[in-house]
């Protein structure tokens, strides 16, 4: 009897209850979207890391021997070392295809993993080849690959199929502004495949004994340990040329750690909210339905149903509704949101784990949520619940609504009827006010902070290469191309000569590996202060950026040193001016300054506004020729996560205020159908009827969008905190539009839904309204 009581009363509820099911349903979906984005970053990827043993430290800024690798061996920390070669070359399959190529002398740090065919062996023969270039080349185990670098062809027996996490993220040059896996690919053969005279390795990885985590393992003091072995590293090799990095500076490994964090923060925030709005919701349906059931409670009671009966039954009702719409939206977040999320994952990072999976969480809050419900309608109904039957048997004393200082007041008389009668109805139901007002703020608040984070991130591209690199062309020059030649370009094209390297820059505080940007005199590189005036860099010292000065916790007047990639001597300058760098956080110093302080100007960078030939890029010693259309794709590539953040917002806000407004407006409507009733009986014409009603919900929507307003902007501004990472900066500055849309957006929702529920009212039935209480 009971469970035919609850389905009868979700059915004629039904407008309420799916509101429930919809906020709980999208809570859901939202919260497993992300945990499968977290599941694949975190879980996932540390799995693949730890698998692969991934390096904890990274040596770079000059050429290695055996023997300074054995010298690394005899270190206690130290359990092993092996040593890279990196280079570029092609292969001819369908075509000529670009390939980046590792010869290693070791494959116990960063590990292959081994996809198909056989394992890699010190001294093996053969070539092992990414699983993301093979598929779709065709490439098998056995086949032949021709392979030219260096001037040089040879045949290469393909041994196995791989991913390997030293390229986890990687362009083959810098042609490429964004990875295009598929398009070109890796391969990784044994040392004693170089086609050199003498091995001098690039790089060298290192795995220390008290290191055993891998990002989402890894702990604070196996991070400082990384880092205080830096300084040992370098003076058991001493070499002050050389560059020592720990694994958690490095960017790939920071963004992808990174990236779990702000999915997880994302995923909680949204969760929270929807869940919110679904216990108000629950709030206001149970309290009515109770209040409105108190002859059957009380029927019930006197029939000998126990207190304990009767609350799992009403409990029921929102348990129900909360775990089917739970289970319903953690299926297709799983498969929806989580699946697009991680595709675009995929476009930047290789590992062989992609496979939409959920964690834990995702398994375990279904339950919660239908607690919360629980406990929330234990909360509110208790207190008719537990009534003796006698006094639930007795009809409802009135309420006692006093007048208000406004009714007292002079000016109450000269209101009009529709403006008295508004007021009463919001001082008689103050929580469903509160709950409308509240669910308004809500949607304004989300559609400003949509609509403001895709303005800004859509803004940083036009602010780089408008206002700060004003530019047609970018020419890139090989590093080791000398100066002379970097100079008759930037003659010849009238362009801007610029010096771009990766230093590693110490405080009294902190370390890490930033850009170093050196420029020459022009006015294509250009450079904004704080309050984003233009400005020319200072002869003297060192100009740092915005994000880096928040880092570095430095001020003007401090000395910051830094150390270049292949020289053994140590700069230091004094901090003259902060600037606002679109990307590259890190230093900036003119040519002047940069002479001034003894070091070499090595340009490699040219910015030209002429129109640069197709064919120079095949000229020697240049690397990369980018139009003004590339740059900005590429900066716009990067930002595409951020504007699927923005749409998903904007969508939540959309739905969150349809099923909350058309909930209230329904629940609204029901509980004023006998004053319409008597309003019509009158002589009140329908459309009189909406317009008072109007009048409410116009006052109403207009307060929640004003409120919205701030809390959008302290939204945007947290939402940024999360998605910006330590290399990037945005100019916040918002236009009228994210206010306006926030604004319009919300009253437009509002008055939709106002004008469905109240088209009801040509719908009543006036005797069933105005009869007595049976």
């Amino acid at each position: 009897m009971l469970i035919r009581k609850v389905l009868r009363d979700l059915r004629n509820n039904g407008v309420q209850f799916l509101s429930i099911f919809i906020m709980t349903f999208f809570a859901m979906l939202i919260s497993a979207g992300f945990d499968t984005q977290f599941a694949e970053y975190g879980v996932a990827g540390t799995k693949y890391l730890e698998e692969t043993n991934f390096k904890d430290m990274d040596i770079q800024g000059d050429y290695f021997d055996n023997g300074q690798i054995a010298s690394l061996m005899e270190m206690e920390e130290v359990k092993s070392v092996n040593g890279l070669i990196h280079a570029t070359g092609k292969t001819k399959l369908d075509k000529e295809r670009l390939l980046a190529i590792s010869y290693i002398n070791g494959n116990d740090i960063s590990k292959m993993k081994l996809i198909s065919g056989e394992p890699y062996t010190n001294g093996a023969k053969g070539v092992w080849v990414e699983e993301r270039f093979a598929t779709p080349m065709g490439i098998k185990v056995g086949d032949i690959l021709n392979i030219d670098t260096e001037g040089i062809s040879f045949q290469e027996v393909v041994k196995g199929i791989v991913y390997y996490p030293e390229y986890m993220y990687y362009v083959p040059n810098d042609t490429y502004p964004e990875p295009e896996y598929g398009t070109h690919g890796f391969v990784v053969m044994d040392i004693c495949e170089a086609p050199y005279t003498s091995i001098k390795y690039d790089q060298l990885i290192v795995d220390l004994k008290a290191v055993k985590g891998q990002e989402l393992t890894l702990t604070d003091e196996e991070k400082n340990y990384m880092l205080a072995m830096k300084q040992k590293i370098i003076d058991k090799l001493d070499n002050r040329k050389v560059i020592v990095k720990t694994k958690t500076e490095g960017d790939i490994y920071d963004e992808f750690a990174g990236s779990t964090e702000s999915s997880d923060a994302l995923s909680t925030a949204f969760t929270t909210l929807f869940l919110l709005i679904a216990v108000l919701g629950i709030v206001t349906t149970m309290t009515r339905l109770t209040n409105n059931q108190r002859i059957q409670i009380g029927t019930m009671k006197a029939l000998g149903f126990s207190d304990r009966k009767i609350m799992i039954h009403y409990l029921s009702y929102s348990t129900i509704i909360i775990f089917f719409g739970a289970i319903c939206g953690t299926i297709v977040g799983k498969y929806t949101l989580g699946a697009y999320l991680i595709d675009v994952d995929v476009y930047y990072y290789q590992h062989p784990y992609t496979t939409p999976h959920l964690t834990t969480k995702s398994l375990v809050m279904p339950f919660i949520a239908v607690i919360i419900g629980a406990i929330t309608t234990f909360v509110c109904t208790r207190k008719t619940l537990l009534e003796r039957a006698a006094e639930i048997l007795k009809p409802e004393p009135p309420k006692n609504n006093s007048k208000g200082y406004l009714e007292k007041s002079r000016i109450w008389n000269r209101l009009g009827f529709a403006i008295r009668w508004n007021v009463r109805d919001v001082v008689n139901n103050k929580l469903r006010t509160a709950m409308s007002i509240m669910g308004i703020a809500v949607t304004s608040m989300l559609l400003f902070t949509a609509v403001g984070f895709y303005e800004l991130l859509s803004g940083q591209s036009l602010w780089m290469f408008e206002d700060l690199i004003n530019t047609n062309y970018k020419i890139l020059f090989a590093d080791d191309t000398e100066y002379g030649i970097v100079e008759d370009y930037a003659l010849e094209y009238a362009g801007q000569m610029i010096q771009s390297t990766t230093v590693t820059v110490y405080s009294d505080t902190t370390e890490n590996v930033r850009p170093l940007i050196v420029a020459d005199e022009g006015n294509i590189y250009r450079f904004q202060d704080m309050n984003l005036e233009y400005f020319q860099l200072p002869e003297n010292g060192v100009v740092v950026t915005s994000r880096l000065k928040d880092t570095y916790n430095v001020e003007v007047g401090d000395t910051l040193r830094w150390k270049m990639p292949g020289e053994d001597r140590e700069y230091s300058a004094k901090i003259v001016a902060f600037c606002r760098q679109a990307t590259d956080q890190g230093l900036i110093m003119s040519r002047t300054a940069w002479e001034n302080a003894l070091g070499e100007f090595r340009p490699n960078i040219v910015y030209t506004n002429m129109t640069v030939p197709a064919n120079l890029k095949d000229k020697d010693g240049i690397v990369a020729v980018n139009d003004r259309d590339m740059l900005i794709q590429s900066a716009e590539s990067a930002q595409e996560i951020g504007y699927t953040i923005s749409i998903i917002v904007s969508v939540i806000a959309i739905v969150l205020g349809t099923v909350v407004l058309y909930n209230l407006g329904v629940l609204s409507y029901i509980e004023k159908v006998r004053e319409i009733a008597t309003m019509k009986v009158l002589g009140f014409q329908s459309m009189n009827i909406r317009f008072i009603l109007m009048q409410q919900n116009l006052t109403v929507t207009g307060l929640g969008a004003i409120i919205g307003v701030p809390l959008g902007y302290l939204s945007l501004t947290a939402l940024l905190d999360e998605f910006l990472l330590d290399d990037s900066d945005l100019i916040m500055d918002l236009s009228l539009l994210p206010f306006i849309v926030a604004i319009i957006g919300t009253f437009l929702v509002s008055v939709l839904i106002n004008i469905v529920v109240t088209a009801k009212i040509n719908e009543i039935n006036m005797v069933e309204a105005l009869k007595g209480v049976e």
